[in-house]
């Protein structure tokens, strides 16, 4: 594994967004397209949006940090409901396109997607939303 640099522009490899809800996981495998635009839709941060980096570590690495991350939402909420499913991914490619960029985060399994766009740019998030999740696919937790 190379060096990991928070900052960093990612060119290839894929970026999965976590999915915490069986009524989600549902929605979202049988192609509801509303439900993918959600996914990506982050109202505490409209244009840069978290991402897991996959094919970086082994699966069952990356799902370990989705199981902390299931356990804080678990706490916060109150909810025993919510639990780590697997992720929506994307090639990196993909979610490169149209101006938008992927780059690391502090940790080594984080990244961001950032949108080309300001917050407040309501037409252009939801260009981009729709953009993003016409090419995910869908990983189960290992």
């Amino acid at each position: 594994m190379s060096e990991h640099r928070a900052g960093r522009v990612l060119h290839d490899g894929e970026v999965g967004r976590g999915v915490f809800h069986p009524k989600s996981w549902a929605r979202l495998t049988k192609g509801n397209a509303s439900a993918l635009r959600a996914l990506f839709n982050d109202a505490q941060s409209p244009v840069n949006l978290s991402v897991h980096r996959l094919n970086i570590r082994p699966d069952g690495e990356v799902a370990k940090i989705g199981d902390e991350q299931a356990k804080k939402r678990r706490e916060a909420s109150r909810s025993q409901n919510i639990q780590f499913l697997g992720w929506a991914v994307l090639t990196v490619r993909h979610a490169s396109g149209g101006g938008r960029e992927v780059r690391t985060l502090r940790e080594w399994w984080h990244a961001e997607i950032v949108l080309p766009c300001k917050a407040d740019d309501t037409e252009s998030r939801k260009f981009h939303l729709a953009e993003l999740a016409s090419d995910v696919s869908f990983r189960d937790r290992p």
